[in-house]
């Protein structure tokens, strides 16, 4: 019973450290849009766009993305 309480801790451990190496290497990837001219809204401020989804395999237009 030990051994098993002992591979999960080492388990749960290297999935910290996995987790971590994850975040840091998220954290360079994050595109950055430099070239705005408008600035960035107030916190909690977003476009809300509501749509229905009319059918499999048929793309629309929802604001200027494809759905």
């Amino acid at each position: 019973m030990d051994t098993k309480v002992v591979g999960v801790k080492t388990d749960l451990d290297a999935t910290r450290e996995d987790l971590k190496m994850a975040r840091s290497e998220m954290g360079t990837l994050i595109a950055r849009n430099h070239g705005r001219n408008r600035p960035d809204p107030p916190l909690g401020e977003r476009d809300y766009i509501e749509f229905t989804i009319v059918g499999r395999n048929k793309p629309q237009k929802v604001g200027n993305v494809t759905v």
